[in-house]
């Protein structure tokens, strides 16, 4: 028996775009999720349009999942048959995210559950994470270390600074492609995270 663990946002549910097209809405752009080329939204739209801020991103997720619990936020096509498809009779399936449990963990696990129904075994909330600033580091460890604690066998992934800090860590990683891990140039603010 293994272990497969999947990130969420930008694994199994589409939440870039959603943010995408609410900035748009709120601020009258045209952008597209093609411009977002690095993990962080707003890095890659305020070169366009300085009004995309941190602050602003930062609210339209949390208004997303926590006031909306989620219902925006649609799977990606084809997850929930491509989750049956890639387990193992034996094996679990624990979703692993960097999201904040007191904040966004009752609609995290609505939007699962609607979604996935009884398909994963778990979610875990690592709070994983940088500092506001990026300045500080890791905060709250490693995701490889929650992965190690799960046994995880695979683990999937949007994020390459996330993908690459697994993989230095010795366990298997899957990377999804999305227009925010092309380039490792685009990972600069991240730096190394020191494993």
């Amino acid at each position: 028996m293994g272990v497969l663990t999947l990130d969420v946002d930008g694994v199994l549910f589409d939440c870039n775009p959603a943010v995408v097209s609410e900035i748009n809405r709120r601020l009258g752009t045209s952008f597209t999720i093609n411009q977002v080329i690095t993990y962080r939204i707003a890095k890659s739209l305020e070169v366009f349009d300085e009004r995309v801020t941190e602050e602003l991103v930062s609210e339209i997720f949390d208004n997303l999942i926590r006031v909306e619990r989620g219902s925006r936020l649609l799977p990606l096509e084809g997850a929930a048959d491509g989750l049956r498809e890639l387990l193992e009779d034996d094996d679990e399936l624990v979703f692993v995210t960097s999201r904040d449990e007191k904040k966004w963990g009752e609609a995290t696990k609505f939007a699962c559950e609607r979604s996935f129904g009884s398909v994963y075994n778990d979610i875990v909330f690592t709070g994983v994470g940088r500092s506001e600033d990026f300045t500080d580091g890791m905060i709250n460890g490693y995701k490889s270390d929650t992965l190690k604690r799960l046994g995880c066998k695979v683990h999937v992934e949007d994020g390459l600074h996330f993908a690459e800090e697994v993989a230095r860590s010795g366990l298997s990683v899957v990377l999804v492609d999305q227009p925010w891990n092309q380039k490792r140039s685009n990972y600069e603010t991240y730096g190394n995270t020191g494993r």
